[in-house]
């Protein structure tokens, strides 16, 4: 198909347009065969239910209940008791099917001499001799296995995963049952889960066996050739069927179960976590729980929707020229919670596959229909694995439940009896090109000797057809050489964004050259060759690249590219990844691109630091000196501007989310750039308040205001305003609204009238609306009203004379903070933040965290920074007792300690105990408090507390801490009884979604994700949505009830004293890196670890219902539960 020069363009055009034509005629063919099967007459609550409600149906009965589009038909193929529950299927080449059962799973067997307890445990093959459509042959191919899935029929037998390896299964004498069991890998990890593990053994016909690797295990595996790999959690992975070599295909995904190809070569994996269908991809990565990628990003989905949960296993590609005509170019998986096949039309975008959701093709009016896997057979028959089942899931209900069935499990097949004879395959001249780039990805494929390949994919690289092109690029990587870069980048420079495997495939094959070692030595000669936009893509793959030269090469294009999202993104990328020496490096070029830019350097110096924060390195000296500077700049502005206003003190802003508006700027009628405090930082759809505290009036206020009062079509609201108002009536005195424009506009009050009268500023965002929703505020006059007058200013400088103290300049910085903190006109808040950021200097933890405990006081009870209504916390900010609080004077921080904790809720005293332990507090003081009755008991039952308490207790005071404890725990039954009143409660409570949606925000997006908002660290909430509302309570008030294995956190204590509580996300011999309950990366170095446990808990707060108001958390669930009607 290569074409000669002069003609490429005019070649490329003509076949695009023709690619374009033939993938829109396929669309089109597969819309206009979207009939749907009906809709189940079985309630759909039934079917969100973790344990059906309704009664076990034999195999008839079950049948009797299908509902399929017209010309399809379905029969049963086998069930119970001639098999047992299926787990994975795969035909041979004479057409019998070979079937993976289990009667033990999910519990693997722990006597494996006990042969008879094993039976069930089997492959067997099922043979349809008489043409029925039924099996009236079953051969037991090898039995006395332990859970095994993954089944492909192979030499004189099967390669067959069973715990704990992946076997050859041989029959060496013809009598078709296994005679010899040879291990191809393993042992595989199977202490975690055992409900994925290797499913989907499938042959890619290149040499390699495919396979899945499932949720939650860490399995090391090698090949004969000493090569090994580790996989942790959901990937895919490839193995030669003698065990002599492994490799990862892909990495990330989190239960992948079942695999199909299409006639393209590509792999698709249906997953039980994350998306319905993803196209496979080698060296590409995904997302999963948490776990990072390798610098070039994570490959986009290839679709988008759900299906209606998160539980798809099993999966089936169809081809275009099929004689299934309804089903051409599509796809079909089972929905093992909706108890559904799911179907999606396969549209090509270049090389990327985009899956667009049709109506299903089968539902049930049997809820335990579980459909586990898909094959489509010879005689093109979809057959498919029915798991029969009350209860699928593994965390939602516990696997000793007894309502789990062991013994039922049936095998359907669906026919197509519709006409296929008018159907024809497509003759187009595109089509015909289609089946030369096939031919030539053969050609590829079978290339023999590193050299012949590169010759056949320098070639091909070129090719107009997107799939023969990514495969040469991706034969590139593997094969080629360093020269090779500049065709690769230019071939990235001609795919269509849209393309997202085409260019994933280029940019993989980039690094891959790149990190070559034995390449290094020629250095770059092409790198001045590259045009401006190879060499920003080349940099954009850089991060990637683990090499020094690589990361010197980035710092190069980072030190003269313009400053931009994209290069901020560059940069924090090296220095995530950035060793201690390399760390220098990045300061350097940092300060060379923010130059003697104040502005630039805070926020460049703020990305080193964010890394190092996160426990990545340790900072290094020039680090500290550069943020010293910008400290001391900093300080100065702040002595400058309290001089400034010394005739009026600073009126100081705060906000009611604790946050204030970011100031940003934005042009006023004049065309100049002003400083406005903004809400659209915080989204559109934010909602919130931002006010002064009390101040007198003045005879004229005035400001700035830009922003909208809705669509510009709409008639203008009144949501958003700014106001002012009595102090001390909240009558409104003035108020103005936002000009809908993003040009900021004067606004002046003449309040000569009110002058001396206490009054404040409230500028209110109370549009919820997802577009022209925002506002701002700022150059206030007179100047002491301005916004940038925030507590959090303040503290932001404190910030930066913590991070630049150091050994040697330690006492200036402690000086200059000790004279600020005897200046007698600092509100208390401000007097608090100056006494914390001493402390952050000092070793002892005790003064910090009561002065955080203080500071976080105040802010609780009142929103007014200057005067706060918190006055047994105010008594502890006068610069007599500070002093003392900061010399850890006992009898003062005794008094302290008993007063913050008086006025403290069980709940506020349980975090204030967690972060006392885990932030390395005084064991002994703490235990005083408990002793003393100043915490309560109930505070050393919690579970977070105790396990974090528990190793650091020395032998004398394991007594004290024990009966606290146990005092505790007895206490257990009243929180039982208050659990269920609650419950009840919020049930009778009509909730908001829109008032739920900024609640998940803040609570739950973290670490879960719902409906494409959020983070994956925890389990996806749309498949928990379909759950009954007395399961939900359950999860979020007592989310340790019902925990996975993999969400179970672990425990570390750190030689300095701090305890660390989260998920492992990769433990290796030198680190851990684990993500906490915030969703926070940290980096652990296994020196820095003294100890580390499991708590057998769930990351989830188990105060998290503390954190919430009835009201609110019935706002939640109403917004959880809104998705499930839609």
């Amino acid at each position: 198909m290569h074409v000669p020069p002069l003609f490429v363009l005019l070649a490329s055009l003509f076949l695009s347009l023709a690619w374009c034509h033939s993938t829109t005629a396929q669309s089109e063919q597969a819309h206009a065969n979207t009939s749907a099967a009906a809709e189940p007459a079985q309630p759909a609550a039934s079917y969100g239910l973790g344990v059906r409600d309704t009664p076990w149906r034999s195999p008839a009965e079950e049948q009797a209940g299908f509902h399929l589009p017209a010309g399809f038909e379905i029969n049963l193929f086998a069930a119970e008791p001639q098999i047992a529950k299926p787990l994975n299927m795969a035909f041979d080449k004479r057409g019998r099917l070979w079937v993976t059962q289990s009667s033990l799973y999910p519990y693997p067997s722990t006597n494996p001499d006990q042969e008879a307890e094993q039976t069930a445990d089997a492959v067997v093959i099922l043979e349809d001799t008489n043409g029925d459509g039924t099996a009236d042959r079953k051969t037991t191919f090898a039995d006395g296995l332990n859970i095994p899935i993954g089944v492909l029929p192979y030499g004189d037998g099967c390669l067959c995963f069973s715990i704990p390896n992946l076997w050859y299964l041989r029959d060496t004498d013809g009598d078709g049952r296994c005679d010899k069991r040879e291990i191809v890998l393993g042992p595989f990890d199977t202490t975690r889960d055992t409900h994925g593990m290797v499913n989907a053994l499938r042959d890619g016909n290149d040499g390699w066996i495919y396979a899945c690797h499932g949720f939650n295990n860490q399995s090391t595996i090698a090949g004969t050739d000493g090569e090994s790999i580790t996989l942790i959690s959901g990937n895919t992975f490839r193995f030669k069927a003698d065990g002599s070599r492994v490799e990862q295909y892909t990495h990330g995904q989190v239960n992948p179960f079942g695999m199909t190809q299409d006639d393209w070569g590509y792999f698709y994996t249906a997953d039980c976590h994350s998306k319905p269908i993803t196209q496979l991809v080698k060296g590409a990565y995904y997302p999963s729980f948490g776990r990072p990628h390798d610098g070039l990003g994570f490959l986009p989905p290839m679709v988008d929707h759900l299906h209606g949960s998160t539980a798809i296993s099993g999966i089936a590609y169809i081809s275009p020229d099929s004689p299934i005509v309804p089903l051409r170019g599509q796809m079909i998986s089972g929905n093992v919670m909706t108890s559904r096949l799911n179907r999606n039309a396969i549209e090509y975008r270049g090389a990327t596959a985009v899956g667009i959701e049709l109506p299903d093709f089968l539902t049930s009016d049997d809820p335990w229909f579980r459909p586990v896997d898909i094959q489509i057979g010879p005689q093109n028959q979809i057959v498919v694995a029915d798991f029969y089942n009350r209860i699928i899931g593994h965390y939602e209900v516990p696997l000793e439940h007894p309502g789990r069935d062991r013994t039922s499990g049936r095998i359907w097949q669906i026919r197509y009896v519709g006409d296929s004879k008018t159907a024809s395959t497509p003759t187009s001249d595109s089509a015909q090109d289609n089946k030369i780039a096939r031919q030539q990805m053969a050609n590829l494929q079978a290339a023999e000797g590193s050299n012949q390949i590169a010759l056949l994919a320098r070639e091909y690289l070129k090719d107009s057809n997107p799939h023969l092109a990514r495969l040469a690029a991706e034969r590139l990587g593997e094969h080629g050489d360093l020269n090779d870069v500049p065709a690769l980048l230019k071939r990235l420079h001609q795919l269509d964004r849209a393309d997202h495997v085409g260019r994933q495939s280029v940019r993989i094959a980039v690094a891959s050259r790149l990190k070559d070692s034995s390449d290094q030595e020629k250095g770059y000669p092409w790198l001045d060759q590259l045009t401006a936009t190879e060499k920003d893509a080349l940099a954009n793959i850089l991060p990637a690249v683990d090499t020094s030269d690589a990361a010197a090469l980035l710092l190069d294009y980072l030190a003269a590219a313009p400053v931009n999202k994209r290069t901020r993104n560059l940069f924090r990328q090296v220095a995530e990844n950035a060793t201690s020496d390399r760390l220098a490096d990045c300061v350097q070029v940092a300060q060379r691109i923010a130059g003697e830019d104040w502005a630039l350097q805070e926020e460049w110096l703020d990305l080193i630091w964010n890394t190092i924060d996160s426990g990545q390195s340790i900072p290094a000296p020039e680090l500290r000196t550069w943020s010293g500077k910008l400290a001391k700049h900093r300080w100065a502005i702040h002595r400058e501007e309290r001089s400034l206003l010394s005739s009026h003190p600073p009126v100081f802003w705060h906000s009611d989310r604790g946050t204030h508006w970011p100031v940003q700027p934005r042009q006023n009628a004049s065309g100049d750039s002003v400083r406005v405090s903004s809400s659209i930082p915080f989204g559109e759809s934010y909602t919130g308040i931002q006010a002064t505290g009390p101040f007198a009036a003045p005879d004229m206020i005035e400001f700035l205001i830009a922003g909208h009062r809705g669509p510009p079509a709409k008639p203008a609201h009144r949501l958003n305003e700014i106001r002012l108002v009595d102090a001390d009536t909240n009558e409104v005195l003035e108020q103005a609204y936002p000009p809908r424009s993003d040009i900021a506009q004067k606004v002046r009050w003449d309040t000569h009238s009110l002058a001396g009268r206490m009054v404040q500023i409230e500028a209110i965002d109370g549009d919820s609306g997802n577009a022209y929703a925002w506002f701002a505020v700022g150059d206030f006059r007179p100047a002491w009203l301005n916004t940038f007058n925030t507590l959090e200013t303040f503290q932001t400088d404190l910030q930066w004379m913590v991070r630049s103290a150091s050994t040697d300049n330690n006492q200036a910085q402690l000086a200059t903070l000790q004279a600020a903190l005897e200046e007698p006109n600092y509100p208390p808040l401000f007097r608090l933040s100056i006494a914390r950021a001493i402390s952050q200097m000092q070793t002892s933890k005790d003064p910090r965290l009561v002065l955080e405990a203080l500071l976080q006081a105040v802010l609780t009870h009142s929103a007014d920074a200057v005067a706060p209504s918190s006055p047994w916390a105010i008594q502890w900010t006068t610069p007599a007792s500070l002093p003392l609080i900061l010399q850890n004077d006992s009898e003062t921080m005794d008094k302290v300690c008993r007063e913050i904790t008086a006025n403290q809720s069980t709940a506020g005293q349980t975090l204030f105990a967690l972060r006392w332990v885990q932030e390395g507090g005084s064991t002994e003081r703490i235990l005083q408090m408990g002793d003393a009755g100043s915490l309560t008991a109930q505070v050393f039952a919690n579970p977070e507390v105790w396990s974090a308490l528990e190793p650091r207790l020395k032998d004398p005071q394991k007594a004290i801490a024990q009966a606290l404890h146990t005092r505790g725990q007895s206490s257990e039954s009243e929180s039982n009884l208050a659990f269920m009143e609650r419950m009840e409660t919020i049930q009778g409570l009509q909730g908001d979604p829109l008032a739920g949606e900024p609640l998940f925000k803040q609570h739950c997006a973290a670490c879960h994700q719902l409906r494409g908002t959020g983070t994956v660290l925890g389990p996806q909430l749309d498949g928990a949505i379909v759950r009954p509302q007395e399961r939900l309570f359950e999860d979020i008030l007592t989310p340790n009830r019902n925990v996975d294995k993999a969400f179970l956190t672990t425990s570390f204590l750190t030689l300095d004293g701090r305890v660390l509580v989260g998920l492992i996300q990769e433990e290796s011999e030198n680190q851990v890196r684990l993500i906490d309950g915030a969703g926070k990366v940290q980096t652990l170095s296994k020196k820095e670890i003294e100890f580390q446990k499991p708590t057998g808990r769930s990351l989830m707060p188990a105060n998290f219902a503390d954190l919430l108001q009835d009201q609110a958390f019935a706002d939640l669930l109403a917004f959880l539960k809104e998705g499930d009607t839609k």
